[in-house]
């Protein structure tokens, strides 16, 4: 996948496990509340401008960004990621019917598409890719009582499969090769209207489910905030309307800060 691969190609192997984690914590991207796109309509908080990530014993990088752009009916259109202010991604996305396409252009002028397939329910069922970074890679998905179950990734060396359980609305665990990597939650509810579930469950899976640009598609994200995942660390502060305003991760040899802005805020 892009962002994983820019890492990849720019980052020594030591420091890709947390980048992983790093890079989708700001992908994060608020999608388009319409029914008929796939993407939950979670009105509650405002749209996000841009979110900023200062890292410490991590990296040699020491701030990560993203930029947000929206039509006039709050639909998101295109956004940037930035390491120490330098341009490294950007992604333009187009709502089609029952489609939802993500084109993606690097610093370096590489190219990717994404093209992603929605049912008459609006629920994602499949997803097609291809970069210039790593071999194409098809996904689908399975959904029970409306909930995420089971992704199924086809790629050049072979089938991957992955099992979600859920519990109170939340997605408790992530089953790959036998393995179960588990999550807890804050009994807090999750009012982003952005696929906040996107990173933690890009570390765990080591893929990014669902989309590059961490568009948040029905059935695929939790009702509560994280609280604990693979050794990771999650603490929120709000401010008087109950926005989250920043975000305090902490994990084993280092510590990051988010800080999210919004629009006309």
């Amino acid at each position: 996948m892009p962002f994983r691969s820019w890492v990849e190609k720019n980052v020594n192997k030591t420091m890709k496990k947390n980048l992983l984690f790093m890079l989708p914590v700001m992908a994060l991207c608020l999608a388009s509340c319409e029914k008929n796109n796939g993407n939950e309509n979670k009105p509650a908080q405002n749209l996000v401008k841009s979110m900023m990530f200062y890292t410490n014993g991590f990296s040699d990088l020491d701030l990560i960004e993203r930029r947000f752009e929206y039509d006039a009916q709050g639909g998101l259109t295109g956004s940037e990621l930035l390491w120490d202010g330098q341009l490294v991604m950007r992604s333009d996305i187009t709502y089609e019917d029952n489609m939802i396409v993500e084109t993606l252009t690097s610093s370096e002028q590489e190219k990717g598409i994404y093209r992603h397939y929605l049912n008459e329910e609006g629920y994602l069922i499949k997803s097609e890719g291809e970069d210039n970074w790593f071999s194409s890679a098809n996904m689908s998905y399975e959904y029970e009582k409306e909930e995420l179950v089971r992704v199924t990734v086809s790629e050049d060396y072979g089938l991957e499969e992955y099992t979600y359980h859920w519990n109170n609305g939340d997605i408790t665990g992530v089953t790959y090769d036998y393995d179960t990597d588990y999550i807890e939650y804050y009994d807090v509810e999750d009012n982003f209207n952005i696929d906040y579930a996107a990173y933690w469950r890009s570390i765990l899976d080591d893929m990014y489910f669902c989309s590059p640009s961490m568009i948040k598609f029905k059935g695929t994200t939790s009702k509560h905030l994280p609280h604990t995942f693979a050794g990771i660390e999650l603490l929120y502060e709000f401010d008087a309307d109950g926005d989250i305003t920043k975000i305090k991760v902490l994990w084993e040899g280092g510590t990051g800060v988010i800080e999210i802005e919004y629009v006309d805020k």
